[in-house]
């Protein structure tokens, strides 16, 4: 018996020897970020086509503006960007409206018909796509009033009147109306307030306009002025 107990007291000894001397496992403590396999990381996907036009658009409309750069070009942009401006054509065509002759009335009546129009459906549209308007300091009553830029009411109305002139007034004022829409477009990138598409489609918009305006709202102008006139 004294030979078992001195033999498991001799197996204890080696044992915590052994357990002392055993090497420990360290696990690394630093914070540095780990690199795994790409398999695991995000992956890039390529700019859309619709991206990739918007940041074409943004180039070339910058590459046109001049907004910030003073001078003589920049002041004539200024005056063709307010040329367009909606409550002057309303104002002037009111004035015909009530004391032009009877030709000049119709024509008149015709215009400010269009451009309600033309100001409904580009606002629908506006405020559908709500693309906002290039960052800028200048035009800020139209930044504040209409922050959308797509499409450009502006080109929209003005080829809406070019049109419509052209073909119900005189050939020579609606040929330097033709010639004036497109210089109040540019003017409207150069002096930052829309990009090149804004203006392109408010172009397009309103040549289509005018030749709705023409089938639905001319032939029965001179109704609707006999009905004005009776009513003031």
């Amino acid at each position: 018996m004294s030979i078992s107990l001195t033999s498991l007291r001799l197996c204890g000894r080696i044992l915590r020897v052994q357990y002392k001397t055993r090497p420990t496992l360290k696990f690394p403590t630093d914070t540095a970020p780990r690199k795994f396999p790409t398999c695991f990381m995000e992956p890039k996907f390529a700019a859309s086509p619709i991206q990739k036009f918007l940041d074409m658009d943004a180039q070339l409309s910058s590459r046109l503006r001049i907004a910030e750069a003073p001078g003589v070009l920049r002041t004539i942009a200024i005056w063709f960007a307010h040329s367009g401006d909606s409550w002057f054509w309303l104002l002037g065509l009111g004035l015909y409206l009530i004391f032009g002759s009877e030709e000049w009335r119709e024509l008149a009546l015709t215009l400010i018909a269009g451009i309600v129009i033309t100001a409904i459906f580009v606002l629908v549209v506006k405020f559908s796509v709500r693309r906002r308007r290039p960052e800028g300091e200048w035009g800020g009553v139209y930044r504040s009033t209409d922050p959308h830029s797509f499409p450009s009411g502006h080109a929209a109305r003005c080829m809406l009147i070019a049109v419509l002139v052209v073909t119900l007034g005189p050939v020579w004022l609606g040929v330097l109306l033709l010639i004036w829409a497109p210089l109040v477009s540019m003017a409207r990138v150069a002096m930052g307030v829309h990009y090149l598409s804004d203006i392109l489609a408010g172009m397009a918009i309103g040549a289509l306009l005018g030749w709705v305006v023409l089938i639905l709202v001319a032939p029965h102008t001179s109704e609707l002025l006999a009905i004005l006139s009776s009513l003031l």
